[in-house]
């Protein structure tokens, strides 16, 4: 490659009518490679971009300074990659980075310590990724309409923003994750589809920011000095929109802490951040912005938010997310194109009387430490699971009905754990209820029934006690527990279990009571009838099983009624050591 020797006249008129172009080791011309003359420079040198186009992926792995002729006259079509395990310093300057595909437009990593200073990360799959131990400062700069969020933080990186633009990005504007931090002072985070600044973990902190148009402006653990509100806080423990404002966001930011907010009925279009104790009161409709991915956020440090008689519609993503402690009363969450609502964090959600229903995948999801608490409400027809419960979340449900969701109407997984009383599952079209891993269940009078596949699976290290209840009707098994998971079913009946037409053929097993590898499974005065297979089976070849995987155990105490059940006429026999071997074929079958 020839870069063009640059004589002191020109040197002169170039300075004249570019100041980006001085000090420059080298000027690189569109055409020519920026990689090779990165790699000719010395530690610490300059290298300038003329004006113009370049296509080029790049990688910085010393310290220098790449220096454009300003952010709208040099434009890098391609990836800018600033990594190096020992501490080097790089300053990107006066360009536009665009058009990467997938991955970040500027990804930083390693111990990289990079500024970017007039610099915009636009229209790429993801505007400034930061991770490892690289630490960044971003200034002047515009981070806009890409695919992803605009500016991410992970790992231990440590990252300063301001006086930047942070707009139209399609998830979030800014997110923090592990034990990344984030200084953020003096910007405008506008527009972004999702959140505005979204922290799942680390620490944010900085000065007020310019925050309006997003999905909502804050998210998670973001803190609310961080955002400006719209209007100073009042002394008025009361306001009404519209009547006292127009705007729902507004009328939050202006209320008394504990006061309430009344909506008059109508729809609104709106993008919210609950960031104080305050009650939301309806009718009314509350339906995402144009395009946007969230409705409502109430943020962690939000403490007694009450949402009252208000319908949360249309987000192309989900609809709530829920930090903070809140109750939603009379609150219908109805046709988001991802979950109706996810709960994170510490959060400590209680539900009255409400339903979430139609939205494209879980109706409710459920991490972290959250605490939900579901009371006479309905989780219907969402196109994932009714429920997903995961990590060290607590589950309480009394009263309520899950059902017709297109997966299952509850998974509890990981160590997780489920109360449910005098509650219905049913008619969801793959399980009734998984409890996976090391999660937990107690179940009072259930009823499970209509389920596609099983009734209840307990699997791997789950354990699950079920009293009083039924399970009826499930396409599969009535109860499937596998791994080393433990069961034990009190004065409960499973009945008619099997009813898929698939069942009754030979080459399936579809029975009440199934138990498969180092599965415990203890029944106490309880009954299975009317099952397609065996009442009460262990994964064995004698039982019908393709192989032999099955060294747990299945005990029975008090009275115990297995009858009816082999409609498929598939079995003979009672085998196995048990007490039931007289009954008629195909009831109990166990080594």
């Amino acid at each position: 490659m020839r870069y063009a020797l640059v004589g002191v006249g020109v040197i002169f008129a170039l300075l004249t009518l570019n100041p980006h172009l001085q000090n420059c080791a080298i000027t690189v011309q569109p055409g020519q490679s920026i990689q090779q003359a990165i790699n000719a420079v010395a530690e610490g040198a300059t290298v300038c971009l003329a004006p113009g186009a370049f296509t080029e992926n790049i990688t910085i792995g010393k310290s220098l300074e790449l220096r454009g002729a300003g952010r709208t006259q040099t434009i890098l079509q391609g990836m800018v990659r600033i990594e190096r395990d020992q501490e080097i310093r790089v300053a990107l300057t006066a360009l536009t980075v665009t058009g990467v595909r997938l991955g970040a437009a500027v990804r930083i990593a390693g111990k990289a310590n990079v500024t970017l200073d007039d610099v915009a990360a636009t229209e790429s799959f993801m505007g400034v990724l930061a991770v490892g131990s690289a630490r960044v400062t971003i200034t002047n700069a515009h981070v806009s309409s890409n695919q992803f969020d605009g500016v991410r933080a992970e790992g231990t990186a440590n990252v300063t923003i301001q006086n930047a633009r942070i707009t139209d990005n399609g998830l979030d504007g800014v997110i923090v994750r592990d034990s990344a931090m984030l200084q953020l002072s003096e910007s405008i985070v506008e527009n972004n589809k999702r959140c505005g600044l979204r922290v799942f973990a680390g620490q944010a902190s900085g000065t007020p920011n310019a925050m309006r148009g997003n999905g909502a402006d804050l998210c998670g653990f973001a803190p609310t000095v961080l955002r400006r509100p719209l209007v100073p806080q009042t002394e008025k423990t009361q306001l009404t929109v519209p009547g006292d404002f127009q705007n729902i966001q507004e009328a939050l930011d202006a209320i008394a802490p504990g006061g309430t907010v009344l909506l008059q009925n109508g729809t609104y279009d709106v993008g919210l951040t609950i960031w104080k104790p305050v009650t939301l009161r309806g009718p009314a409709t509350l339906k995402a912005l144009p395009e946007r991915q969230l409705v409502l956020s109430v943020i962690a440090d939000a403490q007694s938010v009450v949402l009252e008689g208000v319908t949360v519609t249309g987000s192309r993503g989900d609809g709530l997310l829920l930090y903070g402690q809140a109750t939603l009363r009379s609150v219908q969450t109805a046709k988001h194109a991802d979950d109706g609502i996810e709960i994170a964090g510490s959060a400590a959600v209680q539900f009255f009387n409400s339903s979430v229903s139609g939205n494209g995948d879980d109706g409710i999801f459920a991490s972290e430490k959250a605490q939900l608490v579901l009371i006479d409400s309905t989780i219907s027809e969402n196109g994932g699971d009714g429920i997903e419960a995961q990590d060290s979340t607590s589950v309480k449900i009394q009263n309520s009905q899950i059902s017709n969701n297109k997966l299952r109407g509850l998974e509890v997984r990981i160590a997780a754990q489920l109360e449910l009383t005098n509650s219905r599952i049913v008619a969801n079209k793959s399980d009734g209820i998984a409890l996976r891993d090391s999660a937990q269940a107690t179940l009072e009078s259930a009823q499970i029934s209509k389920n596609g596949a099983d009734g209840l699976l307990v699997t791997d290290k789950a354990r699950a006690t079920l009293t009083n209840s039924a399970i009826s009707e499930n396409g599969n098994d009535g109860l499937e527990v596998s791994g080393t998971a433990i069961a034990e079913i009190r004065r409960t009946a499973l009945q008619s279990n099997g009813s898929a037409e698939a069942c009754m053929r030979a080459d399936q097993l579809c029975s009440g009571v199934v138990a498969i590898g180092d599965a415990r499974v203890r029944l106490v005065d309880s009954a299975v009838r009317g099952s397609a297979d065996w009442g009460v089976m262990s994964w064995l070849r004698r039982c019908g099983a393709p192989f032999d995987f099955f060294q747990g155990k299945v005990s029975f105490e008090g009275t115990n009624t297995i009858e009816g059940n082999n409609r498929s006429g598939n079995h003979k026999g009672n085998p196995g050591t048990h007490p039931f071997a007289n009954l008629p074929d195909g009831q109990v079958c166990l080594p």
